[in-house]
């Protein structure tokens, strides 16, 4: 019963629960027994990300980077990435990767990317798993290593990543 839901999430959010807030802002994001709002979801996000609720962190990052609800904001979705990672959250992690591989909204830093694609990875999160791998098959940021790209491509593909299993296929 999402409006039912969203009643109670609401109590919970007033009173300054985190995981409230989240959850509520995420019902405003996909429009889940509400009509959506992505200014709302927003809103709630960053009261739920200042607590230190790591994944509201993540998810207002992505709202920053893409201007969702709020005007685009990369060097504030750096923060938001960073400070999520740092609590050991691996979509965070891995994207934090993905940004120092890029080199966008910082520095292109090769060994930074593989190190974070690291953390992600270990964590069992499959697109982390992947990047690393990419990163060991190609030298990019680690020395080349065919064995540790192909164990990391492996654990990748065990979940499912058909990109994973594409690479292994090409070994």
């Amino acid at each position: 019963d999402d409006p039912l839901a969203v009643v109670w999430f609401k109590k919970a959010a007033e009173s300054g629960r985190a995981e409230a807030q989240f959850a509520l802002g995420m019902r405003c994001f996909f429009g889940l027994g509400v009509p959506q709002d992505l200014g709302q979801a927003v809103f709630l996000l960053h009261k739920a990300a200042q607590q230190g609720h790591a994944e509201a962190q993540y998810r207002l990052a992505g709202c920053l980077e893409d201007g969702l609800g709020v005007n685009a904001d990369k060097a504030a979705a750096v923060y938001w990435y960073n400070t999520s990672a740092g609590l050991g959250y691996p979509q965070a992690q891995n994207m934090l990767g993905v940004l120092y591989s890029k080199g966008m909204g910082m520095p292109r830093d090769a060994h930074a990317a593989a190190n974070w694609f690291l953390r992600a990875a270990i964590q069992g999160y499959a697109t982390a798993q992947y990047n690393l791998a990419r990163s060991y098959e190609t030298g990019d940021g680690l020395e080349k290593n065919r064995e540790k790209a192909i164990y990391w491509y492996d654990k990748a593909a065990g979940q499912g990543d058909a990109d994973a299993q594409a690479r292994l296929d090409a070994f």
